[in-house]
């Protein structure tokens, strides 16, 4: 299972130099929308059956990093599921035996656009 968010401030922090909370100047939104719009293409164009390997995305728009570290983990959703109900869904497909193919990636407009993100 794959899962960063499409804003991820740890990242965005680290590759700007720029507190990724802070009010930002538009040299630094600009990278930031940028790292948003790479994100977001990349998965969206993974293939996610390449070599017969099962993969599950879970990719929203919230501005967080390290999802399984805090309550954004049962609570931030992408289309209604959280990242617990898809790692849930992830393991009894690998269980089962079933196809896990399957992205849930946020699409939205603006700098932590999520809609239903913990906190922003």
């Amino acid at each position: 299972m794959f899962v960063m968010d499409q804003f991820d401030d740890y990242h965005m922090d680290m590759n700007s130099g720029v507190y990724a909370r802070a009010k930002f100047d538009e040299q630094t939104m600009n990278y930031c929308m940028n790292f948003g719009k790479i994100s977001n293409d990349y998965y969206h164009n993974f293939d996610i059956k390449k070599q017969g390997q099962q993969t599950m995305i879970w990719a929203p728009r919230c501005g967080k990093h390290a999802y399984s570290n805090y309550a954004g983990f049962t609570i931030n959703k992408i289309g209604g599921v959280t990242q617990a109900q898809a790692f849930t869904e992830a393991l009894e497909a690998v269980e089962s035996g079933k196809d896990l193919n399957k992205k849930y990636i946020e699409d939205c407009e603006g700098l932590r656009c999520g809609t239903e993100c913990f906190a922003k």
